[in-house]
């Protein structure tokens, strides 16, 4: 960076103490401050080593341990904007519909949805969805230009779905290769928390259909209004819907910021 344009701007170093998130409606979270810096530079980074044919970008070579260690920088960055229980259940909330539309549809055969990687981390958090470690990936999670991938299977009496992630491997990227049969994409099987998949992985459609509609009922929930956050005046009914904002689901209220049934409650001691 030193040798940058930017560096005339004295924009290399990263603050650590300023660093804002913003909220607003209608519009997706920001953050400002030495972080969002440091992810831009991640990012280009990132992007200059798989335009490259080496691990060299800028004129430096670094391992791949290198490389996922700035590719967790961007990692953190979606996952403080994109994927709190609160926030990812309204981001998510037009594919979360659409992707429960199609898989409900019996005459698709194959719909393909377009979108960035922060719609990934904001569906995975809204479904409770377990992405896996990569492999032949810079990134941990959830690779440049990766797809998530929704198949429907039927038994002959019930229809199942099965959820991978899908990507290129850093070599493919890297080499410009083209995609076939017998040089597939990485193949990664994602889970999700608090259903059980069959032996072969699949998850009934049933059992998705219910979490996805339970996401779009916490959305549908959420008040118009500043005061939607609240104080508790006193525990929730046993039956009642807790999580906190790690989308986590709890037994108990304690002190916090929790969502329960749908509503967002802040419990003070």
């Amino acid at each position: 960076m030193a040798q940058s344009p930017a560096a005339k701007n004295d924009t290399t170093h990263f603050w650590y103490d300023d660093v804002q998130l913003k909220i607003e409606k209608d519009s997706e979270p920001k953050m400002t401050g030495g972080y969002t810096l440091a992810n831009s530079v991640a990012d280009a980074l990132v992007l200059q080593c798989y335009e490259s044919e080496s691990m060299t970008a800028f004129g430096h070579e670094l391992t791949t341990e290198q490389w996922r260690a700035i590719c967790g920088v961007k990692e953190v960055y979606d996952g403080l904007l994109f994927t709190s229980h609160a926030a990812a259940v309204n981001l998510a909330y037009p594919l979360v519909s659409r992707i429960r539309e199609e898989l409900g549809r019996s005459d698709r055969k194959f719909m393909f949805l377009c979108g960035h990687d922060s719609n990934l981390a904001s569906i995975g958090a809204a479904l409770r969805m377990n992405y896996p470690e990569t492999e032949n990936a810079l990134e941990l999670h959830t690779p440049i230009g990766s797809k998530l991938v929704f198949e429907k299977w039927n038994d002959g009496t019930e229809d199942y779905v099965g959820v991978n992630l899908v990507y290129q491997a850093v070599s493919q990227l890297q080499g410009r290769t083209l995609l076939s049969p017998s040089t597939p994409p990485m193949v990664r099987p994602v889970t999700i928390e608090g259903l059980t998949a069959n032996s072969d992985g699949l998850y009934r459609l049933t059992d998705v259909d219910a979490r996805m509609a339970e996401a779009m009922a916490e959305y549908d929930a959420i008040e118009d209004v500043p005061t939607a956050v609240r104080a508790a005046s006193g525990d929730a009914s046993p039956s009642a819907a807790i999580y906190n904002l790690q989308g986590q689901r709890l037994d108990t209220l304690q002190q916090g910021v929790y969502i329960v049934d749908g509503k967002k409650k802040i419990m003070k001691r």
